[in-house]
């Protein structure tokens, strides 16, 4: 197997993962939203809440090890593409850590909790789209800002959408 069959390998890899965590991401801020309408998260819910985040730590295990084997791939290897000295890649590695900063912030509720969901919501989606390759002409400045003023106003949205069920319910 030549390189650029692993490094296609492994970027593919890196996307399925993508893939997982925007799914698991999306359905799971979906159900919280719908499960906390009434204020309270209940025993089934939060044992439906914990089997997503199995999928989320899925996806981001593969995120990670395909990432790491890019790296490796791409700067050891002389003929290899050399996309990790790009933007994109390395705006793709600050989500990533974004992500799982976010999530560690929520495992011991040091930030609230719509900040930490929508900064995952967003990094998620962020590293699709990065995957695909819809951002590629972006500095790394650019993405980072971009993700910020997503993050920001899917707060704002998920938040609205919350307040709007809880008098739907009342």
């Amino acid at each position: 197997m030549n390189t650029d069959s692993l490094i296609t390998f492994f970027a593919t890899l890196h996307t399925f993962g993508a893939i997982i965590g925007v799914a698991t991401v999306t359905f799971a801020e979906t159900f919280y939203t719908a499960a906390a309408r009434d204020g309270i998260i209940d025993h089934h819910e939060r044992k439906y809440l914990r089997q997503l985040f199995h999928g989320l730590r899925f996806g981001m295990i593969l995120v990670l090890l395909s990432g790491v084997a890019l790296v490796v791939l791409e700067y050891l290897v002389p003929d290899a593409t050399q996309l990790v000295l790009e933007a994109p890649f390395w705006a793709l590695m600050t989500l990533t850590l974004i992500v799982i900063g976010f999530a560690s912030m929520l495992v011991r509720k040091t930030t609230p909790w719509r900040v930490a969901s929508s900064g995952i919501l967003v990094g998620w989606w962020f590293i699709l789209l990065l995957d695909l390759g819809y951002m590629n002409s972006l500095g790394y400045i650019n993405i980072m800002l971009l993700y910020v003023l997503a993050s920001v106003l899917i707060a704002g949205v998920l938040g609205y959408a919350q307040v709007l069920l809880k008098k739907k319910s009342d």
